[in-house]
């Protein structure tokens, strides 16, 4: 279901977009959207963050790549995720976003990805079009083998894992990352294609 809380918000933050009479198309974006810009402007029902405190969850900021990491309390446990702007800067009429939320009880991280698309001032959550395929059975497999994380595997193959975005357009899964997101083991990598993302090691 599209979605347009907090559209005009976003239009009036992303340069080159501008609110225009009805009827009338919005103009492609001629310089790409700033990351932070777009973090604030996320609606609540996708980043569960009140906009009016989304500046001070912010840990780092890395414009240069369209990244950005912050913090978030989910049901009073350490959590954190991720922002990345991944559209292609010749097509910005339609913005693609990534998004990442981890809840990090002491048991471990429950991760999810949410992909988002804004265009023509409307908010679309796309995950199920343009999300990775997890073959989360292989996965449990992989941990399994080695043995600093071996233990995290519970019976039924299940296992608590995190997901951020790295270096370029790059998104993995980890198994024990620290508070903040860093380290851990990765355990999957996706890149990002332009339509999608696409596991590089895999073989069909």
């Amino acid at each position: 279901m599209k979605k347009t809380l907090l559209a005009c918000a976003l239009l009036a933050v992303i340069p080159g977009i501008s609110t225009l009479p009805a009827r009338a198309v919005v103009s492609p974006i001629e310089t790409y959207p700033k990351v932070a810009d777009v973090y604030r402007t996320i609606p609540t029902e996708f980043l569960p963050i009140d906009p009016g405190k989304r500046s001070a969850a912010v840990v780092t900021t890395e414009s240069d790549l369209n990244f950005l990491r912050f913090r978030w309390n989910a049901d009073g446990s350490d959590g954190w995720g991720d922002v990345k702007l991944l559209s292609d800067s010749r097509e910005m009429e339609t913005v693609y976003v990534g998004l990442t939320l981890n809840a990090c009880p002491d048991g471990g991280c429950r991760g999810t990805l949410k992909m988002l698309r804004f265009r023509k001032g409307e908010w679309a959550d796309v995950t199920s079009q343009l999300g990775p395929k997890l073959n989360l059975p292989d996965y449990a497999r992989l941990i399994r083998q080695v043995e600093e994380i071996a233990s995290v595997v519970k019976p039924d193959g299940s296992f608590p894992y995190a997901m951020r975005f790295w270096e370029g357009s790059e998104l993995e899964l980890v198994v024990k990352p620290a508070k903040t997101g860093e380290s851990g083991h990765v355990i999957a990598r996706f890149e990002w294609t332009g339509s999608g993302f696409e596991d590089p090691d895999r073989r069909d």
